[in-house]
């Protein structure tokens, strides 16, 4: 998906491409499939890769979906929300738009989105930044928090394929990475940003509490389980965004709310693991204390998906006195803290850039 190109005077005859080609921002994500066909072709390379045989795969990923009530009652229900690509398109032309208004130097921004798990996505993601042209791309993943190896399965794929076009060139002084065309004329900065601890989010996740929590007196932030390997410093940094979330609506809020973390499995979750910190182990400790109506805050995900329209309903269900923030998918809220996201990763790293030329070498 790819936003909005208003350049047209051409920067080389031969190329076509424009004067000022701008900024890309690139978000990625698994994808989230909308019919039992793709639903088993998405866990089949899920399974696979988590080291199952390719010989094996899709035979377990049909057992998986013909057993799993939640993954069917899932997809059955998936029609009212909009489609995730659908949600994407539409946060992305706004997004650009806000962009080209907020950092007209950097202009024109083009939003493109790839999604792991669907056919020739990610290439055409890229393909498609690579002909349009680019003077910085900035890649991030989409998901606030998610496991380490999913995300980086998807972010060495994004570089494999610039790599096979582009030479990649590495600042000695600073680190920054540069692109440059191995075939055609074109070089572009290379940045990547964190959604998920960025302090624009920490924010957005605060006022959406602080206008739903009037009925509510504990908060319990839920995030999908990590690959176990990676649990530890994962859940540490959970733990971490989850209380700079609290003290910034404390900042706002006029009663402080007691907060606990809890960790779900996915809808596509295929380890044998859970954590001691699940959602009704969280909610009963709560309880203890005397917090019956808390305010569960889904951390992984910033559009309506799987997880937030059935699992996390499912995990809950029979208990009336609790209450999950949903949510709803390209708002003004989410706009904005995205916004301010995309200007201080380029900002930041124009000052970095700035710097390292006026200071010596040695």
């Amino acid at each position: 998906m790819n936003g909005r190109v208003t350049s047209t005077s051409a920067r080389w005859a031969s190329t076509g491409l424009p004067d000022f080609l701008g900024t890309a921002l690139l978000f990625h994500h698994n994808g989230l499939p909308r019919t039992p066909f793709y639903t088993q072709k998405y866990l089949k390379g899920a399974l696979e890769a988590a080291g199952v045989p390719a010989s094996i795969s899709a035979n377990l990923a049909n057992y998986r979906y013909k057993f799993s009530a939640r993954i069917r009652s899932a997809l059955e229900q998936s029609g009212a929300f909009l489609p995730l690509d659908e949600a994407h398109r539409r946060f992305g032309k706004e997004l650009a738009r806000t962009l080209d208004a907020v950092l007209p130097e950097y202009a024109p921004f083009n939003i493109y989105f790839s999604y792991y798990y669907d056919a020739n996505s990610t290439e055409n993601a890229v393909s498609s930044i690579l002909e349009n042209g680019c003077e910085r791309l900035v890649l991030a993943s989409i998901t606030p928090f998610e496991s380490p190896d999913r995300i980086n399965l998807r972010r060495e794929k994004i570089l494999k394929l610039l790599s096979k076009e582009n030479r990649e060139i590495r600042d000695i002084n600073t680190g920054n990475i540069s692109f440059v065309g191995k075939k055609r004329p074109i070089s572009f900065d290379f940045q990547e940003a964190s959604v998920g601890g960025h302090e624009s989010l920490v924010r957005y996740f605060a006022e959406k509490i602080s206008l739903s929590a009037d009925s509510s007196d504990a908060i319990l932030f839920a995030a999908p389980l990590s690959h176990p390997l990676h649990y530890l410093p994962y859940s540490k940094l959970v733990h971490t965004t989850s209380k700079r979330i609290a003290y910034a609506l404390y900042e706002k809020y006029p009663r402080a709310l007691p907060f606990r973390v809890a960790f779900y499995p996915s809808w596509d979750y295929i380890y044998p693991f859970r954590s001691f910190s699940s959602i009704n182990s969280q909610l009963k400790d709560l309880n203890k204390f005397g917090h019956k109506n808390p305010l569960i805050v889904p951390l992984g995900t910033l559009f309506p998906d799987f997880d937030t329209q059935t699992i996390i309903p499912t995990i809950v269900q029979g208990k009336t006195n609790v209450q999950l923030l949903r949510p709803q998918g390209p708002e003004k809220s989410l706009l904005h803290s995205m916004t301010e996201l995309a200007k201080t990763q380029i900002l930041t790293q124009k000052l970095m850039v700035d710097k390292s030329r006026t200071e010596p070498l040695f």
